[in-house]
């Protein structure tokens, strides 16, 4: 039997092409990164997610918090508008908390009382899941997307907790979605705005839950239903916990009691998520002299430390960034765009790492 060489070769050259397209299919890589002012502002969460679009595709917004007071940067695709009727909620603004305990798992949120009261979010996906909080405050509202009537939530219970309403098959391209109080007192969180291009468990996508002037202590202040529930709604499979500036250079922490709360903040997440990969990083030298002094122990014993007893991936961001140098951080505590995107770069060959880590 005579051999067409070159139709086997073509054949063979369509298998590896084949193996090669399934091989390259994106396993779920859903990053949810906790942290300060460099989480909430986006030099270095923004960075990520341009990262894993480029390599995956853009999979949507990620999480994104409904409070329009919020100095981060969010996904372009998204547009967030609230009417005078809203109160706009943050655990710290500055340097003194507010009273806790508080009611969203990166403590901002929007709250009304007010019938009528309306939130828009412009977005560009074919889905949107709504965070929202069930409390025993007798709160309704309805939800409509491009002008019809989507859902009515009653989102009254016994207890304080973080629900998802999920709305999907809502067509591709731009939509707006629109929330209207219709009696109680209701809370909003957050937003995540979806293009499912791909299968659920093959979504690549950034969460951010980052907060301006907070430290350990106030993440610790959220009601432990509330950000238990909030994790478990939106189901990452990798956590980033990106704090310590405020701990040193705020409120002065010391090691000791700065390893405790991320001990206790690590295994609140991994109670919640018990097969979900942690990774503690440490934060970078910032101007002043706090930063020479009790970040110094920070580096030595609670990172490290807090790492190793909760079995989490550790990086020490701190000696890989480099010393202070103000032209990385201008104001000299917040990294600039350009070195964002280059820790970025480098938090994503982390993630990898961590992705093969063995515990």
């Amino acid at each position: 039997m005579l051999i067409n060489t070159k139709k086997l070769l073509a054949t063979f050259i369509a298998i590896l092409i084949a193996g090669s397209s399934v091989c390259a299919q994106p396993k779920a890589m859903q990053v949810l990164v906790i942290g300060d002012s460099n989480t909430e502002n986006g030099n270095i969460t923004m960075g990520l997610k341009e990262v894993l679009d480029s390599i995956y595709g853009d999979h949507g917004s990620g999480f994104c918090t409904l409070n329009p007071n919020s100095t981060g940067r969010t996904p372009s695709s998204i547009t967030i508008s609230c009417d005078s009727n809203w109160s706009f909620f943050d655990m710290r603004n500055q340097f003194t908390p507010a009273t806790g305990p508080y009611y969203s798992p990166d403590g901002l949120s929007i709250s009304s009382a007010i019938a009528g009261a309306e939130t828009s979010v412009h977005f560009s996906g074919n889905a949107i899941d709504l965070y929202y909080l069930q409390s025993p405050q007798h709160n309704q509202f309805v939800v409509m997307i491009d002008g019809k009537q989507k859902e009515t939530i009653n989102a009254n219970t016994g207890a304080y907790q973080t629900k998802k309403a999920v709305f999907k098959n809502i067509g591709p391209g731009n939509h707006i979605m629109s929330i209207k109080v219709i009696s109680g007192n209701v809370t909003l969180i957050g937003i995540d705005a979806k293009k499912l291009a791909v299968q659920k468990d093959q979504r690549v996508v950034l969460h951010k839950w980052g907060n301006a002037w907070a430290s350990s202590e106030d993440f610790l202040h959220i009601d432990k239903n509330v950000f238990s529930s909030a994790l478990k709604e939106l189901g990452p499979d990798k956590v980033v916990i990106l704090l310590g500036t405020n701990d040193y250079n705020l409120d002065n922490r010391n090691a000791a009691d700065f390893k405790s709360n991320l001990k206790e903040l690590t295994e609140l997440v991994k109670k919640a998520l018990p097969n979900t990969q942690v990774m503690i990083v440490s934060t970078f030298n910032t101007d002043g002299e706090p930063s020479k002094t009790i970040l110094k122990t920070y580096l030595a014993t609670s990172f490290p430390e807090a790492a190793k007893e909760t079995r989490s991936f550790y990086w020490d961001m701190n000696n890989w960034f480099g010393p202070y140098d103000p032209q990385k951080l201008p104001d000299g505590v917040h990294v600039d765009a350009v070195y964002g995107k280059r820790i970025a770069a480098e938090l994503f060959n982390q993630l990898q790492l961590m992705t093969n880590y063995n515990h």
